[in-house]
C-alpha cells in the first residue's frame, strides 16, 4: 500500500467530509473543538501556566458561550464546567470566592433536577445586561441601581426578605418588582435566589441537549465510546441534534456535562473515552 494511500486511510471521518460537505463551516468548526478539547482534557494543567488559572478558565469559557444563540443573554459559565479544568475543585472554589468577595463576579442559581447548579457572570457584563435587557421592565430605576451596586456584590446566591427589607430598606413591592423582572426568584416563603432574567430559552435547549447526549451514550456498548468517534460519528452521521449540539458548543456541553458528574474521562488504548457515570 502506497504512502498516499495510508495517509488517505488514517484520515478522521472528519477531515475527509470536511473537503466535500455542504456543511464545510459546521465540520471545520467541528475539528478545531475536537483538537481544542483534546488539549483542555490531556492534561489539565491550566494552573502550571498562568497566574490566576481560575480567572484565565472563565474567560475561555466565557468566551465559547453561544453568543449568537442568546443575544439578550450575558456570559453565562456553571460553575461546575470549571471543574472539568482543574484537579483540585476547592482550589476553583476558593478563587470564586475570593473573584466574588471583589466584585469580579456574580453567582446565581441555575433552576433544574440540581438544585444545587450555580451560574458565573462577570460582573461587568451581567451590569451591562441588566442596562440594556432588563431595565426598561422596571419603572423603579433607583431599585434597579441599588440592586446592582449594592444587594447583589454584598450578598452570596440567596438573599432573606427580612434582610431586604431591614437592611435595605426596601417595600414588598420593590421585592415583588425585583421577582418580577427576573433578578430574584422565590426559593421559599422567606429566601430568594440570586437569578438571571430570560433563561428560559437556554435552560429548555440546555436541558434537551444533557439529555440527548446522555441518552446516545447510554445506548453505546459498555456506555463509552471514544472521543475522536463521538465527534466524527455520532455527531456528524447519527445524532439527529447535531446542530443543535454544535451551535450551544460541544466543548461547553462536554465541559458541563464532565463537571456535573454526568460523564467522566478515561484513557484507553485508542485515547480518550468519555464514558457514562451509572453510579
Amino acid at each position: 500500500m502506497s504512502s498516499k494511500r495510508k495517509q488517505t486511510t488514517g484520515e478522521s471521518t472528519l477531515a475527509k467530509r470536511t473537503k466535500f460537505s455542504n456543511d464545510e463551516p459546521e465540520i471545520t468548526k467541528l475539528e478545531k473543538d475536537y483538537q481544542k478539547l483534546m488539549e483542555l482534557l490531556s492534561e489539565k494543567n491550566i494552573a502550571d501556566h498562568v497566574e490566576n488559572p481560575v480567572l484565565y478558565a472563565l474567560d475561555y469559557l466565557k468566551n465559547i458561550f453561544p453568543k449568537n444563540m442568546f443575544e439578550n443573554l450575558p456570559e453565562i459559565i456553571h460553575l461546575h464546567q470549571l471543574y472539568t479544568l482543574f484537579k483540585n475543585r476547592t482550589q476553583v472554589d476558593l478563587q470564586i470566592d475570593s473573584l466574588r468577595a471583589d466584585s469580579k463576579v456574580f453567582l446565581f442559581h441555575f433552576e433544574s433536577s440540581n438544585d444545587k447548579e450555580t451560574l458565573v457572570c462577570f460582573s461587568d457584563k451581567f451590569k451591562e445586561y441588566v442596562q440594556t435587557e432588563v431595565r426598561e421592565n422596571c419603572n423603579n430605576q433607583a431599585l434597579i441601581d441599588k440592586f446592582l451596586e449594592k444587594i447583589l456584590p454584598e450578598n452570596h446566591l440567596t438573599i432573606d426578605s427580612e434582610v431586604l427589607i431591614q437592611d435595605y430598606r426596601l417595600s414588598d413591592s420593590d421585592i415583588s418588582s425585583l421577582v418580577q423582572v427576573g433578578l430574584l426568584s422565590i426559593k421559599n416563603s422567606s429566601t430568594f435566589w440570586f437569578s438571571i432574567p430570560n433563561l428560559g430559552k437556554f435552560r429548555r435547549i440546555l436541558i434537551c441537549t444533557r439529555k440527548s447526549l446522555i441518552d446516545l451514550l447510554r445506548r453505546q456498548k459498555y456506555k463509552e465510546i471514544n472521543l475522536r468517534l463521538f465527534f466524527d460519528n455520532l455527531l456528524v452521521k447519527k445524532h439527529k441534534n447535531f446542530k443543535t449540539v454544535n451551535r450551544l458548543g460541544v466543548i461547553y456541553m462536554i465541559c458541563d456535562l464532565i463537571g456535573n458528574d454526568s460523564i467522566r474521562i478515561i484513557k484507553s488504548p485508542i485515547g480518550l473515552t468519555i464514558k457514562l457515570n451509572t453510579d
